[in-house]
């Protein structure tokens, strides 16, 4: 009995951590969107940046599948540290400086043409485009 209570509490408590972490996404925010510019950098793979569950965020990078908490309210963020699978490819490089950024993002905004812009405070910055 002690067991089965403990466990109910804990998968609810679980549950109930996108809610404490008062990481609410709104409609224009949500969705899967996809890379267009990365300060710069060429890529030659589709890399994605998914807001569809709120509290937590997920896509992929050049090489690998990544996952993030996200606490604060859009257009403010603060990215938990991101995990990833482990899988190498050619564009390593690419991706550590993408997890790089990504993890340094403060702020994001919908920009002219539908174009989501996430930026850090040194002035790096990831545009997305909505994913069809």
């Amino acid at each position: 009995m002690k067991h089965s209570l403990f466990a109910f509490a804990l998968t609810a408590l679980i549950s109930a951590l996108p809610l404490l972490s008062n990481a609410q996404t709104a409609p224009e925010w949500a969705g899967t969107w996809v890379l267009i510019a990365d300060a710069g950098n060429a890529l030659d793979a589709e890399v994605t940046f998914d807001t569809t569950e709120a509290g937590r965020l997920s896509g992929q990078g050049p090489c690998n599948r990544w996952f993030a908490t996200q606490t604060g309210k859009w257009p403010d963020l603060t990215l938990g540290p991101i995990g990833s699978t482990r899988m190498a490819c050619p564009s390593m490089g690419a991706e550590a400086q993408f997890f790089d950024t990504l993890a340094a993002v403060t702020h994001a905004e919908l920009a002219e043409g539908g174009v989501l812009r996430l930026t850090t405070p040194d002035g790096r910055s990831l545009s997305f485009t909505r994913a069809p």
